[in-house]
């Protein structure tokens, strides 16, 4: 990579940096600020939006920090995979659709038929065409456990940072008999994507994993298709350089968002003990 210095007070040639700040303006300039450290907070928030969850049409719509760290490649081959398997569901859809038109039911002769039958017909229809989106949605909520799993197995924390929502707040028990939330804790507070990047960091350069057991139990997803939480029966043990065990076995809940075209974790019970 080669540093290209431009011309001082000559913006034309800082076309980029420009429309940064352009950006920034437009959506800082709309909040009134009272001291500069409120101004720099919220400057700083932008930045973080702006480089881990902004997508950016330049860079093939992924984010700056996915970029960066060469996670691209990654993220379009699985948006590559979404789009084979969302095609091949509406070529399943395009065939009932089919099926349904060369039954020749016509307005005419619909209307010999019972309302009932009418509405038979529609549901079979309607429900052909749900199923396969909720077992859609369904692969791409398993893909993410999968890739948490991935992240934990490899430690890579920057696998892990693509899973969270930006608002998170991850709650926890104190044990996985603390089934009273009464007894829970909050550690790191609202995502920031620093603070939970060094602390996930520490904990991978500070202990070893001894395993990592992860076994989908169930998936919910909302009827409108933009909600969904999992069920996931756990079993990871790290150890440190002194030979403390920390133990996370349970079963946790996992709580989904969508957001434009991506899931986002953002919510997740602690790990308990139910049995």
């Amino acid at each position: 990579m080669r540093h290209i210095r431009s011309k001082i007070y000559h913006p034309m040639t800082q076309g980029k940096i420009e429309r940064y700040f352009r950006s920034m303006k437009n959506l800082i300039l709309l909040d009134l600020y009272y001291s500069p450290g409120e101004l720099e907070v919220r400057i700083g928030e932008w930045v973080e939006y702006y480089n881990n969850h902004r997508y950016h049409e330049a860079i093939d719509n992924i984010t700056p920090s996915d970029k960066y760290f060469g996670k691209d490649q990654e993220i379009l081959e699985q948006r590559k995979k979404t789009k084979t398997e969302t095609m091949k569901q509406r070529k399943r859809l395009n065939q009932t659709i089919a099926l349904i038109e060369r039954t020749n039911l016509e307005y005419d002769e619909m209307r010999n038929y019972s309302l009932t039958s009418r509405l038979l017909l529609s549901k079979s229809f309607n429900d052909a065409q749900g199923g396969y989106r909720m077992e859609n949605i369904k692969k791409e909520i398993e893909e993410m456990v999968n890739r948490e799993t991935k992240a934990w197995d490899t430690q890579d924390v920057d696998l892990l940072m693509t899973l969270f929502h930006q608002d998170m707040v991850w709650p926890w028990p104190r044990t996985p008999q603390s089934h009273d939330p009464m007894e829970w804790v909050l550690e790191w507070g609202r995502y920031n994507y620093d603070r939970w990047k060094n602390g996930w960091q520490e904990l991978f350069d500070t202990h070893k994993l001894i395993h990592n057991n992860r076994e989908i139990q169930k998936i919910v997803i909302s009827e409108q298709g933009d909600g969904a939480f999992a069920v996931v029966d756990i079993d990871t043990l790290w150890v440190d350089l002194k030979d403390n065990k920390n133990h996370w076995k349970g079963r946790v809940g996992k709580v989904y968002t969508k957001i434009g075209t991506e899931w986002k974790l953002i919510m997740h019970t602690g790990v308990l003990d139910y049995s």
